[in-house]
């Protein structure tokens, strides 16, 4: 659910009051309607958070044959291929063109036929990785992008791509078809779960102060950064890279919160000296490990090595 709305606050805020409640009051019930709903959108953002809500609903499906997975990938391959030598025949058309409308046109239309082919491309190098949302999320984009009427314009101008667009497009729907039948599941560990909780939870904490601050200069320099590294954080743990990468990230967000929530008065600030305090007692309590270069770094990350480094100085 965390990286649902997470998603919802960086790419389509006027989600978040839909996703927020099951946040704070998860309902596997609810999330699944949910997700249902965003995934009819026509919206791309909004069926890419329907499909990491699918993530969070813990429904056990069997991961597809690997060789079904590698042979669908190879079928997609092929489709991006006829995609690159599509896209690059229209970049030409459009350089040889001399009249400046159709030249405008052409070049929208390049444009939406690389979208389609970088969307195709992507969901294969995930279905390598066993990235099956990833995928469904880059089949998507490919999908969207296949039907955008601005591919239409083309067969207008040059009647002889009509077959192969068609073929294209029908070829495209029926990748997303097979991938959206691949498992959802959550993209990190068990054993991380809590610690990305924990984080998650200062950091929309942080994005609501951003956002009902939002004409407040002040306010919004102040969470603007710990926000970014907070979700550095966390795509870190998500990711699989070592915790002590990801307390870096942390750090960084406490001593910037430390540096300035002292100045900013009210509820708001009260507000960021909790969170300041919480998110601090995140980064004391996580593996971390010493810098190697001097000066690297924040220092109030540095300080709390500093008995460490003398330390190894006097042995």
């Amino acid at each position: 659910m965390g990286l649902a709305l997470e998603s919802a606050y960086n790419d389509s805020p006027g989600l978040v009051s839909q996703l927020l409640p099951l946040w704070e009051d998860p309902d596997i019930k609810l999330m699944e309607e949910t997700s249902k709903r965003l995934l009819e959108s026509s919206e791309p953002e909004a069926r890419t958070i329907g499909l990491i809500l699918q993530q969070g609903l813990g429904k056990a499906t069997q991961d597809p044959d690997p060789i079904a997975w590698r042979d669908l990938a190879l079928d997609m391959y092929g489709t991006q291929i006829n995609l690159i030598y599509k896209t690059s025949r229209v970049r030409e058309m459009g350089l040889q063109e001399n009249e400046q409308a159709k030249k405008k046109t052409l070049t929208s239309i390049y444009q939406a036929f690389r979208q389609w082919q970088v969307g195709i491309s992507n969901a294969i190098s995930f279905l390598r990785e066993s990235a099956w949302t990833k995928a469904k999320i880059s089949i998507e984009e490919a999908f969207l992008s296949s039907t955008s009427p601005t591919l239409d314009s083309l067969l207008a101008l040059n009647p002889t791509y009509k077959e192969g667009v068609k073929s294209l497009r029908e070829k495209t729907k029926k990748f997303r078809e097979i991938l959206l039948e691949y498992p959802s599941k959550l993209p990190f560990s068990v054993e991380r779960a809590a610690t990305i909780s924990r984080i998650q939870e200062q950091l929309f904490a942080l994005h609501e102060i951003g956002r009902i601050s939002e004409s407040d200069k002040i306010v919004f320099e102040v969470v603007e950064y710990p926000i970014e590294k907070l979700e550095t954080a966390i795509d870190y743990l998500v990711d699989g890279e070592e915790i002590a990468s990801a307390n870096y990230e942390v750090g960084l967000a406490s001593t910037h919160l430390k540096d300035r929530v002292k100045n900013i008065s009210g509820t708001t600030g009260a507000n960021l000296r909790s969170i300041a305090n919480v998110i601090e007692i995140i980064f004391s309590e996580l593996p971390a490990k010493p810098w190697s270069v001097p000066g690297f770094g924040a220092p109030g990350v540095e300080s709390r090595f500093e008995g460490d480094d003398e330390e190894t100085s006097r042995g």
